[in-house]
């Protein structure tokens, strides 16, 4: 095998089919998802870093996309895709049967790469159950490599039955009477509409509607909504209209009694839908608008044989609600055996366990707080 190190947009656009083309962790780890994102955040104090992987055929095998970030603690290895745009399951793509090689080849390329380029890598948002990324971390840490890890919120997921009735009986008694009552109420009368946009232009004209409905909501609770930061726009606009040519993306719109109340930003895989952002106006909040919109994914998911639906970023009590079983992740810091290495990585140690005092400190109070006023 052998190994390129990609430094120009370019030459990732040369090999996207190829990329799109490896056993991907989710759409999230695309071309379409992560080339717009390099080049709406990349440039300034980023360097593109991509490694891919070719067996001696040429064909490729294996991609670590990657960049390196400058700053005045060091140069570090990073995901393309982390930060603000919250793109979990980060992971390697890996062609099918290639991963031990790959991964071999990868961790020598890793051990003998020039120091002066980078002193160590930061791997956020890798879900903790991530076999295909333990041999590498493994494989570094074998030659001295010192490894600090910190939790991270991590994803929820709804593992789909084949029918939507198999699927009633997986929640609570109470949830199921919920989502009884709104079909019959909303669905079934024709009063509750999902319209399911995803041609490009379609696709574009609800995602507008979308940003709408989620700024206005977040500016009514005194905050500002994601998309108010431009490049945080622009870098959704561009990705939309990438995905929307593959197939890769739905926005959906719920409309109630011809209103519309929320929206839907999907991402889809052959195997899931992966809700990525919503919106919501405050008559949806009256008619349980994201409680229906949601009823609607998942028997859309359930009726197209999806296996999963994915809810993304954080373990709020509402996905849980729904089925959704939790999924640990973490982020990893790999640095090399050097004393700046070794100091930054006590440093590290000792201030995570200086907030996990801290944050146990405050819980305390608080319960004894509530235990006083009580």
């Amino acid at each position: 095998m052998r190994t390129q190190l990609i430094r120009r947009t370019d030459e990732l656009e040369a090999i996207a089919d190829q990329w799109r083309g490896l056993t991907l962790p989710s759409p999230l780890q695309s071309p379409d998802w992560l080339i717009p994102w390099w080049q709406v955040y990349g440039g300034g104090n980023r360097e593109l870093a991509v490694l891919a992987v070719y067996e001696n055929d040429g064909r490729l095998v294996g991609l670590c996309p990657w960049y390196v970030e400058t700053r005045p603690t060091g140069r570090s290895l990073r995901w393309l895709g982390d930060g603000a745009a919250c793109s979990d399951h980060a992971g390697i793509g890996f062609a099918r049967n290639a991963a031990p090689d790959v991964t071999g080849t990868i961790v020598d390329w890793i051990l003998h790469a020039d120091p002066r380029c980078w002193s160590r890598m930061t791997l956020e948002a890798v879900d903790a159950d991530n076999r295909l990324l333990e041999p590498l971390v493994s494989g570094v840490e074998r030659r001295g490599w010192l490894i600090t890890t910190r939790a991270e919120p991590g994803s929820c997921s709804i593992a789909l039955p084949q029918s939507w009735d198999d699927y009633l009986m997986m929640v609570s008694k109470n949830h199921r009477k919920r989502c009884r009552k709104w079909q019959r109420e909303f669905f079934d009368t024709g009063r509750a509409r999902v319209e399911v946009a995803t041609e490009p232009a379609d696709a574009f004209a609800a995602f507008e509607q979308l940003v709408l409905l989620h700024n206005r909501r977040r500016q009514s609770a005194g905050s500002c909504g994601a998309f108010e930061d431009a490049r945080f726009l622009r870098f959704h606009q561009l990705a939309i209209h990438r995905l929307a040519r593959r197939g890769a993306v739905q926005l959906r719109l719920l409309r109630v009694d011809g209103q519309l109340v929320a929206a839907e930003y999907l991402l889809v895989d052959d195997d899931a839908l992966y809700a990525y952002q919503s919106g919501l106006c405050d008559v949806g909040a009256a008619v349980s608008a994201g409680s229906l919109s949601i009823l609607s994914l998942v028997r859309s998911a359930i009726d197209e044989g999806r296996s999963r639906v994915d809810l993304l970023r954080g373990a709020e009590p509402y996905k849980l609600s729904w089925g959704a079983v939790h999924r640990p992740a973490q982020t990893i810091i790999a640095r090399r055996p050097t004393m700046a290495g070794l100091l930054q990585t006590c440093f590290d140690n000792a201030l995570h366990q200086a907030r996990c005092f801290g944050k146990r400190f405050i819980e305390g109070a608080q319960l004894a707080d509530s235990r006083n006023v009580a």
